[in-house]
């Protein structure tokens, strides 16, 4: 004798998992949007076509395809943050190190990095070996000439060769 069951049958958790990759997308949105399930469910029932009378199925969709999306987004985002970290603490070392560096321009160097601005537009970033290359174009001197003038900046005088 076959046993009776008074329960309704789960909607199918494959309906959701095998929708056409567009209405997965737009699924996958909506979850990731922060909807409640039941606002998502009337989504699923009118513009997706699709009968679900409980939240079992989004439920179910948010663990097999939603959850594993949120943990790569989250480590692509974690990816990005490290890299923009690590051009702002070069970006900062530079500007420091930079002998000509005034307060103001410093702040000027911090304020357009906080604002997120893709590369802070500063004379003080710019490597202090293309400043040499323009004082070497600029001033043909030997490298004893080169040294002296150096010496005249640095100490005021060049001692006698």
């Amino acid at each position: 004798m076959k046993k009776i069951s008074l329960r309704k049958p789960c909607p199918s958790p494959a309906k959701l998992l095998n929708l056409p990759e567009e209405q997965r997308d737009k699924l996958i949105n909506w979850m990731m949007s922060g909807l409640a399930y039941d606002d998502i469910m009337k989504r699923v029932n009118e513009q997706l076509g699709q009968s679900i009378k409980t939240t079992g199925p989004l439920k179910r969709f948010w663990k097999k395809v939603c959850r594993p999306v949120l943990l790569q987004r989250q480590a692509e985002a974690k990816r990005a943050a490290s890299t923009i970290s690590t051009t702002i603490r070069k970006d900062i070392k530079k500007a420091l190190e930079n002998p000509e560096a005034k307060i103001e321009e410093l702040k000027e160097v911090l304020r357009q990095i906080v604002a997120g601005e893709e590369k802070p537009a500063s004379k003080l970033l710019e490597p202090a070996h293309s400043k040499e290359k323009a004082m070497d174009e600029a001033n043909p001197l030997d490298d004893q000439e080169k040294l002296d003038e150096i010496r005249r900046q640095v100490f005021g005088s060049a001692p006698k060769s």
